[in-house]
């Protein structure tokens, strides 16, 4: 009777772990999506709000510190830009829009060695 009960809880458990996971990606894309929105609208600072609320959600999703990282450029907050974008692509070295952007960065500040390296892996990816 008790290993049944048991099973019973695991499989409310079950359910509601599954539930709650769904409801956690969806959250996380609506404040994407509403940070996206606002970028373009060019409100940065509530755009990087938004970006910020989805990365509490899934500290590792690298779009999102890929457009924190252009939130703050916007701003002019160089340093921040460039450590989000850093991250972005430590968590996705496949996101080869955070790769031009650091190396563009990278650029401005005249670090042609360190430019080139995000040169290659691009031009590795895609020759085009």
């Amino acid at each position: 009777m008790k290993v049944r009960q048991f099973m019973g809880y695991c499989a409310i458990f079950a359910v509601a772990l599954i539930a709650a996971c769904a409801s956690q990606e969806e959250s996380k894309m609506k404040f994407f999506n509403k940070g996206e929105a606002l970028y373009e609208k060019g409100k940065y600072l509530q755009a990087s709000l938004e970006f910020k609320n989805a990365l509490q959600i899934d500290p590792k999703f690298a779009k999102a510190y890929y457009e924190l990282g252009q939130c703050e450029y916007r701003l002019k907050n160089f340093k921040r830009a460039f450590n989000y974008t850093s991250k972005a692509v430590e968590l996705d070295p496949e996101l080869l829009e955070g790769q031009v952007f650091l190396g563009r960065i990278l650029l401005l500040a005249r670090q042609t060695d360190k430019t080139s390296e995000k040169v290659e892996i691009v031009l590795n990816k895609e020759p085009e």
